[in-house]
């Protein structure tokens, strides 16, 4: 029975040590299962490890590269702004420079009366009528213009006004400004080089202008183209170039109470009321790209 209860005892402790096949398929599986829980547990690191726990080089050198893209992005942009800005100050600058060479220029360069080509004396006739204007009798002469641009000049408008000198002729004239202006006010074209336009005043001559504003009696009128008093022509010729800027040339002329033995008369151009392009008295609106420009 001894025997017997050794037998017994030595069979159990076998069959506890040496599993069956059953057993050595869930044993052999185990270690698979086990294995697996550190690639779970691996999954939130930004480390990538190998086999043996140690981290992957590539890995390593992309996440450098992906911390530095930031950077790099912001440098770019601040290279690629500052070249664009540089680009468009030069294109302001190029562009001012073509067309201020290039675009229209027009200057007043003398005012005189109508003279008879043939017999080389004024004419009379045009001086307080000035055929074909509206009916009505103006103080007419002839105005010369020059254009020194290389590009014609678009919907020019003459704007003429005359008035007797005094003590308040200056301030007056400084402070006039020309009409507002479109490109659609002017109807007549001038290209360069030299013209010779007739011209008249705004005001009117009439024997009954009561203190009408711009109506000039006849006596007072008749003075003035006899020369017998001093006054003044001042105006603006208001015109566009054709890359669709607007400008005004102001001009101011005095005609002096002196025997003049000229036949076109001696008129002298003012120590004021002659300028181009006065700010105020160009009015159109500019792009914004132009605006930027301006502020260069």
């Amino acid at each position: 029975m001894a025997v017997l209860g050794v037998l017994v005892s030595t069979f159990a402790l076998s069959r506890s040590k040496s599993p069956t096949a059953n057993e050595k398929v869930r044993l052999t599986s185990a270690p698979t299962e086990e294995r697996s829980e550190p690639a779970l547990q691996l999954a939130p690191s930004k480390t990538a490890l190998d086999s043996e726990g140690q981290p992957v080089k590539g890995f390593l050198d992309s996440e450098r590269s992906e911390s530095k893209f930031p950077i790099l992005a912001f440098v770019t942009c601040v290279i690629t702004l500052g070249l664009f800005v540089a680009n468009f100050l030069l294109w302001c600058v190029t562009r001012d420079a073509f067309r201020t060479e290039a675009g229209a220029q027009i200057a007043v360069t003398n005012i005189h009366w109508a003279v008879d080509p043939l017999r080389g004396t004024r004419v009379p006739a045009d001086q307080l009528r000035c055929p074909d204007v509206d009916g009505t009798s103006h103080v007419c002469f002839l105005i010369n213009y020059t254009n020194g641009g290389r590009t014609p000049a678009t919907n020019i408008r003459q704007v003429v006004h005359v008035v007797a000198d005094s003590s308040n002729a200056r301030q007056d004239i400084d402070k006039w400004i020309p009409p507002s202006y479109t490109g659609d006010s002017g109807r007549t074209n001038m290209s360069g080089e030299k013209h010779e336009w007739r011209a008249w005043s705004e005001e009117r001559i009439s024997d009954d202008c009561k203190g009408e504003a711009g109506c000039i009696a006849t006596s007072t009128a008749e003075a003035m183209v006899g020369e017998r008093v001093r006054w003044n022509i001042y105006g603006a010729l208001q015109y566009r170039d054709v890359f669709g800027r607007d400008h005004a040339t102001r001009f101011c002329y005095i005609v002096p109470r002196v025997v003049c033995s000229q036949a076109g008369g001696c008129f002298i151009p003012c120590e004021y009321g002659n300028w181009m392009d006065k700010p105020g008295d160009v009015g159109n609106s500019k792009p914004w790209y132009e605006r930027l420009c301006s502020l260069k």
